[in-house]
């Protein structure tokens, strides 16, 4: 599984594999899974990842 990671810093984001993103913020990646899938977002000091690749996007009208 992707996910989207933004740095705060910069606000540059990125689609990457959910194991490279819990080495980036230094959490497990099940705890990462476990709140995209709660409340749609993991936050720690630098990073956020808002989504994962399987959510479906609205399209827009």
């Amino acid at each position: 599984m992707h996910i989207l990671v933004r740095y705060k810093g910069s606000g540059a984001e990125a689609w990457i594999p959910l194991e490279q993103a819990a080495r980036l913020m230094r959490l497990p990646a099940d705890e990462i899974e476990a709140a995209l899938q709660a409340c749609g977002e993991c936050e720690v000091a630098d990073y956020i990842a808002l989504e994962p690749e399987d959510i479906p996007v609205e399209p827009e009208e």
